[in-house]
């Protein structure tokens, strides 16, 4: 995808209700990379007042998908077939920012390397998310 297409897919990603009851920002994003933050509010946390771990895979996946997306043609979509999140540390208050590095790209697969941090850079989960690549989607359009 061009910068204008992805920058496209970054608005419709910003403008989904999911991703706008959560908070979730798309802070930067550029080839094979994207970075995103999450201020974290009542809505996401779990009852016991710490972020709840269905959060974790939806920021990985939503900043994996969006790197992986600046790699393809102007006609693939990237969609998850596999991801594992690892969350290493409970997050209560402040900032999560989200990086994603895409670690080899195919023609029918991606891998991609996601990591949450908090407000004091403390590494909170990461994640490998397999991306595959379809062309020419008809779901979407």
């Amino acid at each position: 995808m061009n910068k204008e297409q992805v920058d496209h897919l970054v608005k419709r990603f910003e403008s989904l209700p999911y991703h706008q009851f959560i908070g979730l920002k798309i802070v930067s994003h550029n080839t094979g990379f994207c970075e995103t933050q999450l201020d974290i509010s009542e809505n996401i946390l779990a009852p016991d007042g710490v972020v709840h771990g269905g959060i974790y895979y939806s920021i990985c996946d939503i900043t994996a998908g969006i790197a992986a997306s600046t790699l393809l043609s102007d006609s693939a979509r990237a969609v998850t077939s596999d991801i594992n999140v690892s969350v290493l540390s409970a997050a209560r208050e402040g900032i999560l920012k989200t990086t994603a590095n895409v670690l080899k790209a195919g023609k029918r697969i991606c891998f991609v390397e996601a990591r949450i941090v908090d407000k004091n850079e403390r590494l909170v989960a990461v994640a490998r998310i397999t991306k595959a690549i379809l062309n020419n989607p008809s779901v979407g359009k």
